[in-house]
């Protein structure tokens, strides 16, 4: 996972990579660590799950 990181961080400091994604409305903050990350989709789980459930029934 250390490696992926890594690999996307200098992967999203190639000017053209980073706005063909910009153009498809990505969004960049600070790069974060894996423990950041897990916490992140924990977090999105957490809120969007029930959301999808409930609109689903």
């Amino acid at each position: 996972m250390e490696r992926f990181n890594r690999v996307m961080a200098e992967v999203l400091q190639v000017p053209e990579i980073r706005q063909r994604l910009e153009s498809f409305g990505s969004e960049f903050g600070p790069p974060m660590g894996p423990a950041e990350v897990d916490a992140f989709y924990a977090e999105e789980r957490r809120v969007w799950i029930p959301l999808v459930r409930e609109a689903t029934r």
